[in-house]
């Protein structure tokens, strides 16, 4: 009998490669730290951008932390608001232009309201505002502090519409103030109430591109627009901001698949739909026929804003995730039906890496990572081949 020193060595040689790409690729892990949570409550803990970009699209390896290790239950949340049907009903403003701010006075009947609709021109901005309510216009009363007041809106046209959720609350005055320190004004056309029937609108996040590219393709009569992210992402929708031609009409493709159309009479800034899966990069490509190429100021993807809710106690939590490999938890959520809408949130303070060296890979490690698959399947396909000239070997003899 012969030996089987050859057939061992390369299986041994190709089981070492695969230990060497997976310790190579094996899934990063972070920490996020919190702010010291200073009174016992349910809280709404807000995740960034990195955060959902590094954990799992289901956050099954998310983990919240006290600061002596234990874990804490949550369970994750959508962030959206109720606007009322379709049928909008102004009420009486008055807009006073401050240095830095605007203050808008608003009369309603006395009704018992638990949001408002703001119309405004559509812009690309970040602010945030604070809203007070008073029975007699003279004495004001906290409704709700230092919320965002960016990101929640529905296009219509060159239009935005931003829902303002609050308490329920039967004040007959409303004073909100915006914060124009970063920015110049919104442009405010109306506020007011929507008509019967809800309508639940998705808060949505622009996700910064770490790489914009735009390039016309004169031959093939189209634009090419790339978007690279840190991360790979499930975005809602793609925001494209257009100054010209007046009048347009043009198919959009993102990796091959048709996914709308851009109009101008759906004014300058339009959202498309995005593919359903994680994606680190948007390729669309824009069919221009012989007409004149589009003229693009800005694309903005976006995705859901998330959070998610705990009961935690005073002291200090951190969260982990980016384990690729972490089982869902299980927890016992039976205090989910004591936990109100009205939260208050918690931002994340920093994030680390955590788990991995701050020393440079070794040169071999880098060349496994790049060309290992590639040895592997070299090595596969020799041993597959020296067993069919074995077979064919022995048949002839």
């Amino acid at each position: 009998m012969k030996p089987k020193r050859k057939r061992t060595g390369k299986a041994a040689l190709t089981g070492l490669l695969l230990l060497f790409l997976g310790s190579g690729m094996m899934a990063q892990t972070y920490r996020a730290t919190l702010p010291p949570v200073e009174a016992d409550s349910f809280y709404a803990i807000d995740l960034p951008a990195p955060v959902i970009g590094a954990a799992r699209d289901d956050l099954a390896d998310l983990r919240i932390r006290d600061e002596y290790g234990r874990e804490v239950a949550y369970f994750v949340r959508e962030a959206t608001s109720v606007s009322r049907g379709r049928d909008f009903e102004p009420y009486p403003i008055e807009l006073i232009r401050r240095t830095f701010q605007t203050d808008i006075r608003i009369q309603t009947d006395g009704e018992r309201i638990s949001s408002f609709t703001v119309r405004v021109k559509h812009a690309d901005t970040n602010k945030k505002a604070i809203l007070k309510g008073s029975n007699d216009g003279e004495s004001w009363y906290a409704v709700r502090d230092r919320f965002r007041f960016s990101e929640q809106a529905e296009v219509r046209g060159t239009e935005a519409l931003l829902t303002v959720s609050f308490p329920v609350s039967d004040y007959r005055y409303y004073l909100l103030s915006i914060n124009d320190s970063l920015s110049a004004p919104l442009n405010i056309l109306s506020i007011g109430r929507n008509g019967a029937g809800d309508t639940h609108i998705r808060h949505l996040m622009k996700i910064p591109a770490t790489h914009y590219a735009l390039r016309i393709d004169n031959a093939r009569k189209q634009t090419e627009l790339t978007l690279a992210f840190p991360y790979p992402y499930r975005f809602e929708d793609v925001v494209f901001y257009i100054s010209a031609p007046e009048d347009y009409d043009r198919a959009v493709w993102l990796a091959g698949t048709k996914i709308g159309r851009l109009r101008s009479e759906a004014g300058s800034a339009q959202a498309l739909p995005s593919l359903p899966h994680s994606m680190d990069t948007l390729r669309f490509r824009i069919a221009n026929g012989d007409d004149q190429p589009l003229r693009i100021d800005s694309v903005a993807a976006r995705i859901v804003r998330r959070y998610v809710v705990a009961q935690l106690k005073r002291g200090r939590y951190t969260l982990t995730y980016g384990d690729a490999v972490a089982h869902a938890p299980q927890y016992d959520l039976t205090f989910r039906k004591r936990v109100s809408d009205d939260l208050p949130h918690l931002s994340v303070v920093s994030i680390e890496r955590i788990g991995d060296s701050d020393e440079p890979p070794h040169p071999w490690m880098v060349f496994l990572k790049t060309y290992g698959v590639w040895i592997v399947i070299a090595l596969v396909t020799i041993q597959l081949l020296y067993m069919v000239w074995r077979m064919m070997r022995k048949s002839e003899g």
